[in-house]
């Protein structure tokens, strides 16, 4: 309990590394504030104020964020390809022609294909980490002696890592999971359109039949 005495424990350490900081630095305090390699105000054990502790979740949530984003566009990088091109044409003529409505509804229903398999991907990491992360969770609460709040508190910090990390992959699969609803969106509406026009060209048609066969009568 030497730590606890010489300055708080600090809830960023873990493994060697500090979760507070945005590139998640390697820090030698070994969970003592008072060794803190980034933040004066924990090595002179002060109280972490709320602006203190607002830059702690902007630098995780970052961090989070960056990852997340960056697993998105690995993933969806065809799906939001094709919906800027589609927007730039419905933008700039305010309107697709023909060719372009048939080749949209098939490169979309190609790309939506692969898409919603890198979603299914995703959905067993984040299954795999979930398993993960309550292994880690049980061993360590398990481990020790002291309350149960004691072991929860001590459990939950040795399973830091593991939490973060799901919460990467649960963001993505969450954000990749809307991203294939809205193409699928996009592609009921582009086969809407398909057929209303299909529908329109088969009633000028049928007119146009009409309006022979009765000029043929006439003659």
């Amino acid at each position: 309990m030497a730590s606890r005495r010489e300055g708080n424990v600090c809830s960023c350490y873990k493994n060697g590394r500090c979760l507070g900081t945005k590139e998640v630095e390697v820090c030698s305090c070994k969970g003592n504030t008072s060794m803190c390699d980034f933040y004066p105000q924990k090595r002179n054990n002060k109280t972490e104020t709320a602006e203190d502790i607002m830059q702690n979740v902007d630098n995780i949530s970052d961090t989070i964020r960056r990852i997340s984003d960056a697993l998105v566009k690995k993933y969806c990088s065809d799906l939001d390809n094709f919906m800027q091109v589609t927007r730039d044409i419905i933008t700039r003529n305010g309107d697709i022609t023909d060719v372009q409505l048939e080749q949209a509804i098939l490169e979309l229903a190609n790309i939506l294909y692969f898409t919603g398999s890198a979603q299914e991907d995703l959905g067993i990491k984040e299954d795999t980490c979930k398993a993960i992360r309550q292994e880690v969770y049980l061993k360590a609460r398990d481990s020790g002696k002291g309350t149960v709040a004691d072991k929860t508190a001590r459990a939950e910090l040795a399973a830091q890592s593991e939490t973060l990390t799901l919460a990467i992959y649960s963001r993505t699969y969450k954000k990749v999971k809307l991203k294939v609803e809205a193409g699928y969106e996009m592609l009921n509406s582009l086969k809407k359109i398909m057929n209303r026009r299909i529908s329109e060209l088969e009633l000028s048609n049928s007119r146009y039949i009409g309006k022979s066969n009765g000029i043929q009568e006439s003659d």
